[in-house]
């Protein structure tokens, strides 16, 4: 059960959904309410797309051939799976690094896992935030990086996480003192 501090999310950006859908495709065929399940599973409840973003937006990507509805297996459950073209359209979205980026990056704490029901001040999520503000940082630089490289930027981003990392390992250390 996730935190109470952490709200349902109510909306996510333009695209994600599809973006999402497809991500899930690429790893095997599901039917939509398994794709349901699956978001639902991963999010630890935060996110549940309703059948009505869901279906439409499968018939949508069915119609546009970026993935195809296979025989039915003994459930009587349509079941998809994605095409060439859906893999296309998805190596498109995943190169896009802009507003994708920062919408995942402030997800990243659903994805990782939650603490007991009102065991934690909401400062929790303000290091969540920080986390999210630190990796979408670090895409921006390697996007710069790509358009211009520079071997002493790296040395310094090196240099910069790798102290991150020891603080956080004292921090975690002032645990076993307690």
């Amino acid at each position: 059960m996730p935190p109470r501090f952490l709200q349902k999310v109510a909306t996510v950006p333009k695209g994600f959904l599809r973006f999402y859908i497809l991500k899930l495709l690429n790893e095997g065929s599901k039917s939509g309410s398994e794709i349901v399940q699956e978001i639902d599973n991963q999010t630890e409840g935060l996110w549940k797309p309703s059948p009505g973003s869901i279906y439409p937006l499968l018939s949508r990507l069915n119609d546009k051939a970026y993935i195809q509805e296979i025989e039915r297996d003994g459930s009587g459950l349509k079941r998809y799976i994605l095409t060439e073209k859906g893999e296309l359209l998805l190596d498109e979205m995943a190169n896009n690094r802009g507003e994708m980026r920062k919408f995942e990056a402030s997800m990243l704490p659903l994805f990782i896992g939650s603490f007991e029901p009102g065991a934690h001040p909401k400062e929790i999520i303000e290091l969540n935030r920080s986390v999210g503000n630190l990796l979408t940082g670090y895409w921006d630089l390697l996007d710069a990086l790509r358009e211009r490289y520079s071997h002493d930027i790296v040395e310094e981003a090196i240099t910069a996480v790798d102290q991150a990392v020891r603080s956080m390992d004292e921090l975690v250390g002032k645990f076993d003192t307690k």
